[in-house]
């Protein structure tokens, strides 16, 4: 299985947006596109960081299969 996740720093629409192979590649480059910093949140459950890009859409994780 292949993971990529997909920047998206337009949310209406897909100027600037670009794939990556590593999460942190993803995260610098919105980082970099919006000159925003965004936190890590922690799952209580599982205790899995995530970065709070995922909570307004802007990185998004696709898992492929190959």
């Amino acid at each position: 299985m292949i993971t990529e996740y997909i920047a998206k720093p337009n949310l209406n629409n897909n100027i600037g947006l670009k794939t990556f192979t590593l999460e942190s590649d993803a995260i610098k480059y919105l980082e970099e596109y919006t000159g925003y910093e965004m936190s890590f949140e922690k799952n209580k459950k599982t205790g899995e960081k995530y970065s709070d890009w995922y909570l307004i859409d802007k990185l998004i994780k696709v898992d492929k299969t190959a």
